[in-house]
């Protein structure tokens, strides 16, 4: 009814925490992306000679977020995910879930449920997180709702599908957008640096057709 002091506002629900100890400071060549064409995030890095993968997309079909953490050699996840909730509410991890539920301060209820699934290794819950050890890949599913007739949930058997095949088909299935100029616009940072500087060049491949937009 645009009562804002009774609908209330956007909230944070909480935060997901990766734990990864044996990373640390030993982690090199770090590098992320963002693919506009698929709405993925990558980030890619090195660690005791093993190189480590992680892919983040949001299926809205599904009403989830995703994770997927993968590496070059079997067995190298070993570490915890935990959760906690912004408005206080308690966490309880049982079997490869995580679980928090409580409610505004204007009486609206929420709950969230982060769902971890491994290849290769354990999986163990322990007090208000999950422990992982010697997995060969990780995928963790994210869902939060204000419960207005059903409480959300991620609908996965472990037992019965692989978290690779979780993972593809959850995955959008985006087309490539249309328009030419969707890819007109390529921005590269470092080229041409100089005596520490660095510099950002920008090229437009459609320049012969659009000058004027391309410069500026």
């Amino acid at each position: 009814d645009g009562n804002y002091d009774k609908m209330g506002a956007y909230q944070v629900f909480g935060q997901v925490v990766l734990n990864l100890p044996s990373h640390g400071k030993s982690a090199a060549i770090y590098r992320r992306d963002l693919n506009l064409a698929d709405a993925t995030a990558h980030v890619d890095y090195e660690a005791h000679g093993i190189t480590y993968h992680r892919e983040y997309f949001a299926s809205h079909p599904d009403g989830v977020l995703v994770v997927r953490l993968t590496a070059s050699k079997p067995g190298a996840y070993t570490g915890s995910i935990e959760l906690s909730d912004a408005h206080g509410a308690a966490v309880v991890a049982e079997g490869n879930r995580l679980t928090a539920a409580g409610a505004l301060d204007h009486g609206m209820k929420y709950e969230s449920q982060l769902a971890v699934l491994s290849s290769g290794g354990t999986l163990k819950p322990a007090g208000s997180l999950i422990e992982f050890k010697d997995c060969d890949s990780i995928t963790i599913l994210l869902a939060a709702a204000s419960i207005t007739s059903t409480p959300p949930a991620i609908d996965v058997q472990h037992d019965r599908v692989s978290a690779q095949e979780i993972a593809d088909r959850l995955k959008p299935r985006m087309p490539r957008m249309e328009t030419p100029h969707f890819t007109e616009l390529d921005v590269r940072a470092g080229d041409g640096a100089s005596q520490g500087e660095h510099a950002a060049r920008f090229v437009c491949p459609g320049a012969a057709a659009a000058p004027a937009y391309c410069e500026g």
